[in-house]
């Protein structure tokens, strides 16, 4: 992760094509990027850090998307998950570092998905789990979803 060493220990599973485990250092081989985001909490506090990770696009690579996937849903350690377009969620990275700090150190999670668009609440930390969907036109993603388990922002 560009000569960085990454302080991570929960494996992710990604559901695509296949299913795949990926750890700290499977992730450590793909390139990453740095992105700065508006982070908006619901409390109404803003903020803009710049995110240092993983595109989800690269991580994603590892299961090949079905041509027919229309979201992707992420989910954390303790079960809270959200379900967004997959345009959208290619865009996002899955972070390590906040404004070159691990996220370890400075906000007690290892990992927060972010993406332009995505409202604090539906940022998730400490990701165990990500899945390529296809909903029909009818399907509500929300019903993929579940916000009720963490505390959140």
């Amino acid at each position: 992760m560009d000569g960085t060493s990454l302080e991570y220990s929960t494996p992710i599973t990604l559901h695509g094509e296949r299913t795949v485990e990926v750890t700290a250092a499977d992730l450590a081989t793909l390139p990453t990027v740095e992105s700065r985001f508006e982070i908006i909490c619901s409390s109404g506090d803003r903020y803009t850090e710049t995110w240092r990770g993983v595109p989800l696009e690269g991580v994603l690579e590892y299961v090949s998307l079905p041509e027919a996937t229309t979201h992707v849903l992420a989910e954390s350690v303790d079960g809270y998950r959200i379900c967004i377009d997959v345009l959208t969620a290619l865009d996002g990275i899955l972070a390590f570092y906040r404004t070159g700090r691990p996220l370890a150190e400075d906000g007690g999670y290892e990992s927060r998905f972010v993406a332009k668009g995505i409202g604090g609440p539906r940022t998730v930390k400490d990701v165990t789990r990500i899945e390529a969907l296809e909903l029909g036109p009818d399907e509500d993603p929300t019903a993929y979803e579940d916000f009720l388990l963490a505390k959140r922002e």
